[in-house]
């Protein structure tokens, strides 16, 4: 069954292989607790909710997208490296038979799933391939009309890399404080940081930044509007990782 492992920011392995594979993200809900907001987990939510919730004919944990209007969106944002081939992994279902669909927005364009109404659990694999100032990439399950959606092991996996137990896999050591913020945002890694972006809630690149080559930055968060925006770091490693930032 499910292994109980969460991993919140991004996390990439060192490529050393052609043919294997490896996680880079891997989230199967077990460990938050029941009626956790995934909204506040990292995840981008449009028109409507998302909780854990614990099924009921197992005592595995799931997500569970409830909408509030037409159309629903569960997404997560993750800043990739050009040329190189990923998959995206997610098991979902409909209760009411509705329709749903599985897309990953790679910079501009769509590599989507049919539409999917089953009343028992799909996974949907979808192959991708980052092309030039692609790195953009938004994986999410899109809902209408005024569909629940439930979700179960999300999954980004890096089709380049080394085949790596998930509990090899350390998570990045980073700061970014204070949070929430309207001035400055201080920034703490244990490696040196070459780039950053920032995107708003909705997916946008909002700002990039290059060649920083520190392991304490401060960047200037005085000219973003009040809202909820998410700051992606490389660092020199080539280890990515994203947290939410909240100004106020």
């Amino acid at each position: 069954m499910k292994k109980c492992l969460l991993f919140l920011g991004i996390l990439l392995v060192s490529v050393v292989g052609t043919n294997a594979q490896s996680v880079v993200f891997g989230d199967d809900f077990e460990s938050y607790d029941v009626g956790t907001n995934l909204a506040e987990k990292g995840y981008i939510l449009w028109e409507g909710g998302a909780t854990v919730e614990a099924q009921a004919d197992t005592t595995n944990k799931i997500a569970v997208c409830t909408p509030s209007a037409q159309n629903f969106y569960f997404r997560r944002v993750f800043s990739l490296t050009e040329g190189k081939s990923y998959t995206f992994e997610v098991s979902t279902k409909s209760p009411d038979a509705k329709n749903h669909r599985v897309v990953a927005q790679v910079g501009t364009r769509n590599v989507q799933s049919e539409l999917i109404n089953s009343t028992i659990w799909k996974k949907t694999t979808l192959k991708f391939t980052v092309g030039t100032g692609e790195t953009n990439v938004t994986l999410w399950v899109y809902s209408f009309p005024v569909n629940v959606v439930h979700l179960d092991n999300y999954k980004l996996i890096d089709d380049n890399g080394v085949a790596t137990k998930i509990s090899d896999v350390p998570e990045l050591s980073i700061k970014m404080f204070p949070n929430p913020t309207n001035d400055e945002l201080h920034i703490q890694h244990n490696s040196k940081i070459i780039s950053l972006n920032v995107y708003d809630i909705s997916g946008k690149l909002r700002e990039t930044l290059n060649d920083i080559y520190q392991e304490q930055f401060t960047m200037d968060m005085k000219s973003y509007q009040k809202g909820v925006y998410f700051v992606a770091v490389k660092d020199v490693n080539g280890n990515k990782s994203t947290r939410k930032i909240m100004v106020h």
